[in-house]
């Protein structure tokens, strides 16, 4: 009982603060709004009439009332992947309205405990939810940045624009045999976004890296065996021959074109010990 009195006293409280007061002139027009000061009460009272209200009718009004805004935090929580047992939440209505307290299936400091971690599991869905649309927004401007950053740098002098997609620049030529998507090649590179943000770099590292050209991305399968040992090739790589929408996070966001300079030391061939 005592919850019922707090539930409708608290719905009835803010239908009457959120009531307008309008103050209208006798031949129908809107007077002037007069300051609160200069209210005379007891007039304002006097005139104000109170409806005639079907308390039944209010009463279902309220219900109904309750139940569109669990409907309404319903969508709102199957939009996180969460879905309401419905009948539990008639059962605990119920309960709290009609049955005391020591006859309910859990205490109110249980309850209490449990819409904490309620709304702590909500807060995180909600962050992991809005984490995934930056992401998303990250990886749409990325999209169009590479897209936009391929499309000026295929006019640029000295660039070449495969069929494939993968555009190159010459920086020194080298001497002797290309490798073949089998070989074993030893590189010097460094990687770079279109923003200039360097990833990664084995110049700096000072160590050259070894790998055989079937296992990288596509970019550099292909772009390597256009080169001779001792060249030096930029790589413009486009996201669907490098890590395509997932990328490589943190490091490499979704749909990133890649530039790479590349210098080839060394090919080693696949059947050079037969």
């Amino acid at each position: 009982m005592k919850m019922k009195q707090l539930a409708v006293g608290g719905l009835l409280g803010l239908m009457v603060a959120g009531a307008p007061l309008l103050v209208w002139a006798q031949n129908g027009q809107e007077a002037a709004p007069q300051q609160p000061s200069e209210l005379n009460m007891q007039e304002l009272m006097a005139s104000m009439q109170a409806p005639e209200v079907d308390i039944k009718k209010a009463s279902y009004a309220l219900g109904l009332n309750v139940a569109m805004q669990l409907k309404a935090q319903e969508a709102q929580f199957k939009q996180m992947g969460v879905e309401l047992d419905l009948a539990e939440v008639v059962k605990g209505l119920d309960a709290g309205l009609e049955k005391p307290e020591e006859e309910w299936a859990m205490k109110s400091t249980e309850a209490r405990d449990m819409l904490q971690q309620f709304s702590q599991m909500l807060m995180m869905k909600q962050m992991a939810k809005a984490q995934e649309m930056q992401s998303q927004m990250e990886a749409e401007a990325g999209s169009d940045a590479s897209t936009q950053f391929l499309a000026q740098n295929k006019e640029a002098e000295g660039v070449v624009a495969l069929p494939s997609g993968l555009q190159y620049k010459v920086i020194e030529e080298g001497e002797g045999e290309s490798p073949t998507a089998a070989d074993t090649v030893v590189v010097d590179y460094e990687g770079t976004l279109v923003n200039g943000q360097v990833f990664d770099s084995s110049f700096e590292r000072g160590e050259p890296i070894e790998f055989p050209l079937n296992g990288v991305i596509p970019g550099w399968t292909e772009g390597v065996q256009l080169m001779k040992p001792g060249a030096t090739y930029m790589l413009y790589v486009p996201a669907d021959l490098a890590y395509g929408k997932e990328g490589r996070p943190p490091q490499i966001p979704g749909d990133a074109t890649l530039i790479f300079k590349v210098k080839l030391h060394e090919v080693k061939k696949a059947n050079a010990g037969q």
